[in-house]
Order: structure tokens, then sequence, then C-alpha cells
């Protein structure tokens, strides 16, 4: 063995009782304590983590048999704070994969919710020196996705099966929404596909730490639990590569609502009323020379009454293009930058329609919702809003009293950056007052720009 070289373990992992078989076979390092192999597993088969886990010797459903010659009593390790609660088994990071595949002669056994009782077992195929090795572990290949959660077990498992290949059957669209569901807004459920590079890509932010990301949307993938983060990685990764290259006359047309105002603005700059608003002279004008007069009702003439002008002065003012000073609006250095070179608003605004003004939920309900204009799955606001909503939720985030965000609680989320989205035409315009259609060429273009930031 060279200097370099790492003891490794080749493992073959399959889910007792599945037909077709459900297994993986993975590679990782020999010293890897089990508590470290536990996301390991995890990640490999697509469970969420949410219930207990333990790991023996002995098959636990097999049940022990007797025999004339004594032998030894099985082992089982399990989370250290499941021993502080009173288990007797012993602690899962007090004995590496290596160890405990030779304390059970090739073979161990791990079983995950003990309610469902999903059985995986683990059979060593070979050790060996790995002097290329630079993940703790890889899936070298599979078959079949795991189970969905909370299914029933591999009995439940297989019914579910059943009932999916039946469109005849009673709760067919039932089970199937709710297939979908369990397996997150990003993929759907095919209980045949598995995704090596997926897992692998999750497999590898094992241990990194968020701030190593590169972008908002690598944090956002790395705080993603289980394969939910490989999952978002390739939907975005496809809505990227497919996301249409628009022209500068584009871009240009595309941001006259804030170009307007700020040649409104000017070197002067704009008194505001003595109750801190625009004149109603700009609002009119604004509404008018924009064809905004679709988006409101009535004499559109003053800002506290007509949500698009008061939109759009917050988000100039959010991206940096103007600044307010002893009652008047004026030009940044930013918003003249702006006025000279057009085109660099564009990158500029992609940019701080996700880094300036937004934190916590408010931001994540941004990114979520590029990432869905940039894919253009949807053709209404009711949907690219649920489904934003549905990423909040697998990101952790709900109502204080416990209860899930639904589409409402996403438009109020991304109320800054869905009015950018309408001010910039990123939706085709509906058919009524206040409705979107899908994602414009030009919308799927800056939402892959606000991704690419």
């Amino acid at each position: 063995m060279t200097e370099a070289s790492r003891p490794r373990l080749r493992i073959r992992v399959s889910i007792a009782g599945s037909d077709p078989e459900i297994w993986r076979l993975i590679e990782l390092d020999a010293d890897l304590a089990l508590d470290r192999v536990h996301p390991i597993l995890q990640l490999a088969f697509g469970w969420r983590d949410r219930h207990l886990h333990a790991w023996l010797t002995e098959d636990p459903w097999a049940g022990r048999k007797p025999l004339r010659t004594m032998m030894p009593l099985p082992r089982r390790w399990i989370p250290l704070w499941l021993r502080d609660d009173g288990d007797e088994g012993e602690s899962e990071t007090e004995i590496s994969i290596a160890r405990a595949l030779e304390v059970g002669s090739g073979l161990l056994y791990y079983e995950y919710d003990f309610g469902d009782g999903w059985v995986h077992r683990i059979e060593l195929i070979e050790a060996f020196d790995d002097p290329a090795a630079d993940a703790p572990a890889i899936v070298v290949r599979g078959q079949r996705r795991g189970p969905l959660e909370d299914s029933g077990g591999i009995g439940g498992y297989e019914q579910l099966l059943a009932t999916l290949a039946d469109p005849a059957a009673d709760d067919h669209q039932h089970m199937r929404d709710w297939a979908d569901w369990v397996s997150g807004p990003w993929a759907g459920f095919d209980p045949e596909a598995v995704d090596v590079d997926g897992i692998n890509d999750a497999l590898s932010r094992l241990g990194r730490s968020p701030s190593t990301e590169t972008s908002a949307l690598d944090e956002l993938v790395h705080r993603l639990p289980g394969t939910l983060g490989a999952d978002l990685r390739a939907f975005a990764d496809a809505a990227l590569r497919d996301a249409p290259e628009v022209d500068d006359a584009t871009r240009v047309r595309m941001l006259e609502p804030y170009l307007w105002l700020l040649r409104r603005v000017g070197d002067e700059g704009i008194t505001l009323t003595a109750a801190g608003w625009l004149p109603p002279v700009v609002v009119r004008d604004a509404m008018r020379e924009l064809d905004w007069e679709w988006r409101d009702v009535g004499a559109m003439n003053r800002e506290d009454r007509t949500v698009a002008i008061a939109d759009l002065r917050a988000n100039a003012r959010r991206l940096g293009l103007i600044r307010l000073a002893k009652g008047r609006l004026l030009l940044t250095a930013a918003g003249r930058r702006a006025l000279a070179d057009p085109v660099s608003l564009w990158r500029s605004a992609a940019a701080a329609a996700v880094e300036r003004g937004l934190e916590g939920a408010a931001r994540d309900a941004a990114l979520l919702l590029a990432v869905e204009a940039c894919a253009a799955r949807h053709a209404d606001a009711d949907a690219v809003l649920s489904a934003v909503a549905d990423g909040l939720e697998e990101l952790g985030w709900r109502h204080r009293d416990g209860t899930a965000l639904d589409a409402l609680d996403a438009r109020d989320l991304t109320h800054d950056t869905w009015a950018l989205f309408i001010d910039l035409g990123v939706f085709a315009r509906g058919s009524r007052r206040r409705e979107i259609g899908e994602a414009t060429p030009g919308g799927r273009a800056f939402a892959a720009a606000m991704l690419r930031a």
C-alpha cells in the first residue's frame, strides 16, 4: 500500500424483500464509523432521515434458529442519543464499518424506520486500497429507486406500486398525488429510476460547509435534506441548459420600466409630495407611457393607490438605482451607470434581485421563484407559487404553529421579486387583469441570470 492509498470497502446493499431487488454497489472508506455510514445509506436510497435506525449483525426479521452448539449473541449499534434514553445497544460512533462487517462475518444489517421496518442487507464484496479516492463514499451502480418514506414497509410499497400501475384502481389518482408529493417538488416518482450521478453529487456535499458553495443556488441545494438537493440541482441544471439566450435589444426593452424611472429622476431628481409619494403627474405618466393601465383601475395618479408604481419605486431602490435624500428621489452611481449602459443593468439587476434586501424565507422564495420561471413548467400563477411553497416546506420553512405554507404565503414572501418579474415581463400577460401565463423567453433568460449570479 502506498502512503497515499486509503483502505476502502466495496459493499452491496439491498433492501430485504424487494422484488425486483432494490440495491446499490457502494465503495467507501473502511474506517468510517457507522454514524458516518448512516447518512451515506440515507442518500443512496433516497431516504429523508425522519425515523430511527440501528445496525445489527443478524437480520432483525429472520429470528434466531436454535443450534446444538453455542452461538454468539447478535450485536446491535444505535445512535448515541438513543443510548442516553436507555436503549441497551452499543454506540454507532465507536465502531467502523470494516470492523462491524468483520464481527458479522461479512454481513451487516441496517434497519431504518422501526415501524415500516426497512431492512438493508449489507454484504462485503471486497476490501482494497485506492490511491485515487477523493470522496469518502461513492455509489458505483444500482437498480431501482428507493421506496417512499412511510409507505408501509415492503408489503405496503408493493401494494402502492400495484395501485399506481392500475389506472382503474379506486385510489389510483390519490396515491399518484401522494407519491409525487413524497418524492418532492423537483422529481416525479419513477420506481425504476435511480440517479447515480445525483446521489454521488449529494454524497460529495456531506461534511462540506455551505459557506464553501459558489452561488446562492449552490447554498440552497446544500441545505436540502437527503437527495432533494440533487433533485433541485438536476431540475435547475436542466432549466439552465434549456434557457434561451436573448439579445441586448430584448434586455433593454424588458428593463424599460426602470430606465423610464431613472430618466424621469434624471440629474435634477424628483421632489416627493409632503406625504412622501411621487407627484401625481409622474404616476399618471408612468402608467400611460409604460402601457401599464391594464394593471390597475381608477385614475391611477396616486402612488399610494397605484401598486404597480409603488412597487416599481421600491424595487428600483432595492436594486440600488435610486436613493431618497431630504424629500427627493435621486440617482445613485449605479443608476447613472445603468442609464449610460443599460445592458449592464441586466446583470446587476439579476444579482441584486437575489442578494439585496432579502433574507431568510424571502430570499429562498426568490430563488425558488427564479427556478420555476427558468424552467417554465407551469402556465399560471397559482401553480408557480404552489411549487415555490412546496420548495420552502422542503427547506424547513413553516408557520409558527407548524402548518405548511401555501401559494398565498409564497406570494407574500416573493412580493418584491414577483413585482420585479411583472415589471420586466418575465411572465406572459394573461387574458384577464392581473392574470399571468407561462414564462416568456426573455423572462426565462432573466431568471437564468439570477441563478447564475
